[in-house]
């Protein structure tokens, strides 16, 4: 009882995040060739039945040129053995020959409005690719997240800006 209770405060610094957001992002997206993308995106985020974790779905798309288009689905959750904030993310490329699974750990930064995120294990990528970024919690309508993919040592920065598309849920 005591450790969900832990759990519990632990899911609340994420929990800004329940809801329906519609953003826009950029990212030099890897190549080749490496190109800039700027790219619409939708997400949604709930908690689950068993108020165990939070999914995430995230859709980015650029419609008019086409250069980018990728989902994802993610489970935010306390790890049992470290007892830290995760998220397990798995990503859906445009090609269907593409996809892979990432684990992140999240931290809250010295800002109580701002969480850190990096990848600590990777499913079918290689070891080289590394996401590092920071969600902020602006205001309860507004989020930015500013990250950072690596791939074979090359670095593609993006900005992703949400508004919320909802009311924010009274907790």
């Amino acid at each position: 009882m005591t450790q969900a209770l832990v759990n519990d405060a632990k899911l609340e610094k994420v929990s800004f995040l329940i809801g329906d957001w519609r953003g826009t992002g950029v990212l030099d997206y890897p190549g080749p060739p490496v190109k800039r993308s700027n790219y619409e995106i939708l997400a949604m985020c709930k908690r689950s039945p068993d108020r165990n974790q939070l999914l995430l779905v995230t859709f980015n798309d650029d419609p008019d040129k086409h250069t980018m288009f990728h989902a994802t689905q993610a489970f935010l959750f306390v790890d049992r053995d470290s007892g830290q904030l995760r998220t397990k993310r798995h990503w859906l490329m445009e090609s269907d020959t593409e996809g892979f699974v990432t684990i992140e750990k999240l931290e809250q930064s010295e800002n109580a409005n701002r969480l850190g995120f990096t990848v600590i294990d990777r499913q079918g990528v290689p070891d080289s690719f590394q996401h590092d970024g920071t969600i902020e919690n602006l205001n309860e309508s507004e989020v930015i997240i500013t990250g950072e993919v690596k791939v074979q040592g090359k670095k593609y920065p993006y900005v992703d800006k949400y508004t919320r598309r909802d009311k924010p849920k009274s907790k």
